[in-house]
């Protein structure tokens, strides 16, 4: 089953490159990151 994770990106540079970076480092690996 594919997961999709949607996160607004607007006025949260701060937080996004960690953010992503944890999205990344999961052992689930059938996922989409979808920045709108």
């Amino acid at each position: 089953m594919r997961v999709s994770f949607i996160l607004p990106v607007y006025k949260v540079e701060k937080y996004l490159a960690e953010c992503v970076r944890s999205l990344l480092a999961q052992t689930y690996d059938d996922f989409e990151i979808i920045l709108i």
